[in-house]
């Protein structure tokens, strides 16, 4: 979803190999994994609103499917790496993370952690982004994958 906006919906005709194998990456991560977590999701600000230079960052998470996604945006910002604090979770239950860009380590860790510590975000270059995928580990596995 992130990656393909800079390419326009005309013209599909000349896109490149990688173009449409973008396109098609991100219209099966939104109706595989994002789709079903905006029926109930709770959006959390985890990060300042957009300003051009200060990180951007909203947590979706899903209640009912114990699922969420981070979205995460480095603007033009000197900071190649960012701490990031969620909110809303079981303090108690552990969660499996991993990303679409390689922006974190893949792991577990337990809810009061990513609450209280947070997450080292690294994104090495201005103007990227990546999504963070966040699922309670005993819930039935549904990575975007």
């Amino acid at each position: 979803m992130m990656s393909a906006w800079h390419i326009a919906p005309v013209n599909s005709g000349s896109w490149t190999e990688q173009q449409l194998a973008s396109v098609k990456r991100a219209v099966h991560i939104y109706k595989q994994w994002i789709r079903p977590i905006l029926r109930d999701a709770k959006v959390h600000h985890i990060l300042p609103r957009p300003d051009g230079v200060n990180w951007d960052g909203m947590f979706y998470w899903s209640p009912s499917l114990k699922a969420g996604t981070v979205y995460i945006f480095r603007p033009d910002s000197p900071e190649g790496r960012k701490m990031v604090k969620l909110k809303g979770l079981e303090p108690r239950r552990n969660y499996r993370l991993w990303c679409e860009d390689g922006s974190i380590s893949a792991g577990v860790r337990r809810g009061d952690e990513l609450m209280s510590k947070g997450i080292e975000v690294s994104l090495p270059d201005s103007y990227t982004r990546d999504l963070i995928y966040i699922e309670a580990e005993s819930s039935t596995a549904r990575r975007a994958t």
